[in-house]
């Protein structure tokens, strides 16, 4: 998974010649955030 404020970085050549895709929108699926999902509390 590649995660970036800025777009232009995951267009950059090297990521789309390795076959990389957008995630698609899922209805009714919630976008992570911290306020409910914390991976450092599962991680202690």
């Amino acid at each position: 998974m590649l995660v970036s404020r800025d777009a232009k970085a995951l267009r950059a050549s090297a990521i789309v010649e390795a076959g990389a895709v957008p995630a698609e929108d899922r209805p009714g699926w919630r976008t992570w955030t911290d306020d409910y999902s914390n991976l450092v509390q599962i991680l202690k």
